[in-house]
């Protein structure tokens, strides 16, 4: 899921509680003609930003129509050759997906599941690896560690983890990053050794 999502949602919760607050102070008096440019501007504000995100999404959508026309069967005679062309194609449609899915899926309430952890978010992501890694944590798709994770799991630093990201940074933990890993997961054998034996 792309930042600007989270954007949208901060946004939708300003225009919440601008509109909780004229249900409560303007509606047994009068409201005023910047009451309501400023409810106006708050919607065109966001609308804006969406139809730019969406036509932004459409640009994508031809640019690679324009790509699918370049198809050649008989410069793609080696299998390979089309094998990763067929899979950047698929791996494009699957990345737009996910985002109309986030977008446009109408989700149950979940803040009853969400949690907040106190390292970074590369800490949990490099954590996860291992877990995955080592088969603690098994998925027939990786995807469903980001998705869940974007779904119910903060940092101190950020409140919500984009999809996109996590799937992209998921191989790259950096040496400061696997240290601290390391050091957290030691911390916790000295607690088991001292608190739980």
């Amino acid at each position: 899921m792309r930042s600007g999502m989270n954007d949208w949602r901060e946004r939708l919760k300003r225009i919440e509680k601008l509109l909780a607050y004229f249900k409560e102070e303007k509606l047994l008096e009068y409201w005023q003609k910047d009451d309501l440019l400023r409810l106006q501007d708050a919607f065109m504000l966001l609308l804006t930003e969406i139809q730019q995100y969406f036509g932004d999404m459409q640009q994508e959508l031809l640019s690679r129509g324009e790509l699918i026309d370049l198809w050649d069967e008989e410069k793609l005679h080696i299998p390979l050759t089309k094998k990763l062309f067929g899979m950047d194609h698929y791996r494009f449609y699957k990345e737009v997906w996910d985002e109309l899915n986030a977008v446009l899926s109408v989700q149950k309430e979940t803040e009853d599941l969400y949690f907040r952890v106190s390292i970074s978010a590369m800490q949990l992501l490099f954590l996860i690896h291992l877990m995955h890694e080592a088969r603690i944590v098994e998925t027939p798709k990786k995807g469903n560690l980001f998705r869940f994770i974007s779904k119910h799991i903060g940092t101190l630093q950020h409140e919500e983890l984009s999809y996109e990201s996590l799937r992209k940074k998921y191989h790259t933990a950096d040496r400061n990053t696997i240290i601290k890993v390391r050091r957290l997961l030691m911390d916790l054998v000295n607690l088991i050794n001292n608190h739980h034996l």
